[in-house]
């Protein structure tokens, strides 16, 4: 049982080490890469300037305090009768509360627009995100590309090293010219140069991946192929992109916007409640240090923003008009883009076909061509020829395959379905 259980524990270990497939760098990226960490903290940062917004709804409790000498009061005589001389030094602290009994719905709207704010920034933020998978998804295909392109170039070197080592002995008996055997050793040199090449380009394929996501893994780990989709099912599912989440967003905001527009043709009404102690008060001939108080209601209205109010509202209707116009031009060009990705499925579905049939008939000719270079009747030059067209078929046949499962995902990226 404790076997099992650390099995069971260390398998995924294993499997993180050995292999990973797209969908883990996509989760990745979702969480460690920097845009995905921003959308955390605008997340925080949209719910402090809604709460901010709505704190006008709530009591406001002022304090306040002034202490002040001044070089004259007002002095005044009635006849025989003379008022209480008022204090050159005067002392006030006092409390006052404010409370809005009535905005027209001008805070609930801040509110609600410092809302809709955030959820922009965090579209914004998803398209950046977006735009970092479509880079890994073209670095991963290229190195699993890269990697067959390795694998192929393997098997091809394997097959002239062990032909060379045959004309070799044949050179030997005299059967054939040592220019056969040059020919073969040229021809392995130039394929383990090219080898070098792609071994370099796979290293750097694994170092971009590392880039992006922050993740440190080696070429000793394989890149999985992602599971093969019909395109029929592809082509039911909606399109999800960020950007339509951000064209939501914006046509929100400015509803809210019309609506606080609206609100500024009202006045505001709000109560009030002031109470001080010192003097003088509000009796300016009680020169004595004492409690004075007021109650109220207050009304604030500006006609300069009723009258701005309706060009405002029009302004918002020709952004909502603006908005409108990029969202269909943003849906053309999905619309657009996934045709033409539709298209290059077709095309590669066919010639995949007709891979299957090259290769297989490359395959008997180079087996042909090798059994006469085994008796002589040929040159190294043109079994190799052969071999290396046979090696080409094999190669496009890879790379189509390859090309049909990026082009899917492409597919996937483009309607935004890739990390759903």
């Amino acid at each position: 049982m404790i076997t099992v259980l650390v099995f069971t524990l260390i398998s995924p270990v294993i499997k993180a080490q050995n292999s990973i497939s797209l969908n883990d760098l996509y989760e990745k990226i979702s969480v460690d890469y920097p845009s995905a960490k921003k959308q955390e903290i605008e997340a925080k940062i949209a719910t402090l300037n809604e709460q901010i917004a709505g704190a006008n709804l709530y009591p406001e409790l002022i304090i306040s305090g002034r202490a002040s000498y001044q070089s004259e009061v007002t002095e005044f005589q009635a006849g025989a009768i003379s008022p209480p001389a008022i204090s050159k030094d005067q002392y006030n602290i006092s409390l006052g509360l404010n409370q809005v009994l009535f905005d027209g719905g001008r805070t609930r709207s801040l509110s609600e627009l410092a809302k809709i704010s955030g959820e922009i920034s965090q579209a914004n933020l998803e398209v950046e995100i977006w735009n970092v998978r479509r880079q890994l998804d073209e670095v991963y295909f290229n190195t699993i590309l890269l990697q067959k392109q390795l694998e192929t170039t393997n098997v091809l070197l394997k097959d002239l090293n062990e032909q060379l080592e045959l004309v070799r002995s044949r050179v030997k008996n005299g059967v054939l010219l040592p220019g056969n055997e040059y020919v073969m050793q040229a021809e392995i040199l130039k394929i383990k140069q090219r080898k070098i090449q792609i071994n370099e380009a796979i290293k750097a394929g694994y170092q971009v991946i590392n880039y992006i996501t922050g993740i440190e893994i080696s070429e000793q780990t394989t890149l999985e192929l992602p599971e093969e989709e019909g395109l029929v099912n592809l082509e039911i599912e909606e399109i999800q992109r960020p950007e339509l989440m951000m064209f939501d967003a914006q046509k929100k905001m400015l509803g809210v916007q019309d609506k606080i527009n609206s609100a500024q043709k009202l006045p505001q009404i709000s109560a009030f409640a002031n109470t001080a102690y010192g003097r003088p008060g509000y009796n300016v001939f009680d020169d004595d240090l004492h409690v004075y108080w007021m109650i109220g209601l207050k009304a604030n209205w500006s006609f300069k923003s009723f009258r701005n109010s309706d060009k405002k509202s029009s302004i918002v209707e020709l952004e909502q008009q603006n908005v409108s116009a990029s969202e269909d031009a943003f849906s053309r060009q999905v619309q657009s883009s996934l045709a033409k990705v539709r298209g290059q499925i077709s095309a590669i579905e066919e010639q995949i076909v007709l891979d299957n049939q090259v290769v297989e008939l490359r395959r008997k000719v180079a087996e042909e061509k090798k059994n006469e270079l085994q008796q002589g009747v040929i040159t190294s030059t043109e079994y190799i020829t052969e071999l290396n067209a046979l090696s080409k078929s094999q190669l496009n046949l890879n790379l189509h395959q390859i090309q049909l499962l990026q082009a899917k995902n492409e597919y996937k990226s483009i309607k935004g379905l890739s990390w759903k």
